[in-house]
């Protein structure tokens, strides 16, 4: 289940760790890998809620190929969404809070980005 390196560092994978649980069930597995502090592990889901919850990395796969692979922040950094604006029509995306602050309106709500945006982005994520 798990690979060694040389310096004895653990890495596990699991492969559609939660498909086929019910969701408490799904929540409590998912609440028990955050609190096992494993520092490194490779988690292969159909579920954007499961990597948003555990990850900091990602790596974007489209008909098997890799698109993206990286820390989620330099990705949001790469596409220019550090900070969104949502508006009753769409969302715009800034990469930085003076530009977002100059397209806000009175009513607007400006916010930073995270892992379910860029996934958005990708049609990956509704």
């Amino acid at each position: 289940m798990f690979l060694t390196t040389s310096i004895n560092r653990k890495i596990y994978f699991f492969d559609e760790l939660t498909t086929g649980l019910d969701a408490q069930k799904r929540q409590d597995v998912l609440n028990d890998l955050i609190d096992k502090k494993i520092d490194t592990f490779c988690l292969v889901t159909h579920y954007a809620e499961e990597a948003i919850k555990c990850c900091n990395k990602i790596m974007i796969l489209q008909e098997g190929k890799i698109v993206e692979f990286g820390l989620i922040d330099k990705l949001l950094e790469k596409y220019k969404m550090k900070y969104k604006i949502t508006s009753k029509d769409n969302i715009h995306f800034f990469e930085n809070l003076d530009e977002a602050k100059k397209n806000c309106n009175e009513n607007e709500l400006i916010e930073q980005c995270n892992l379910k945006d860029l996934l958005r982005e990708f049609d990956i994520y509704e």
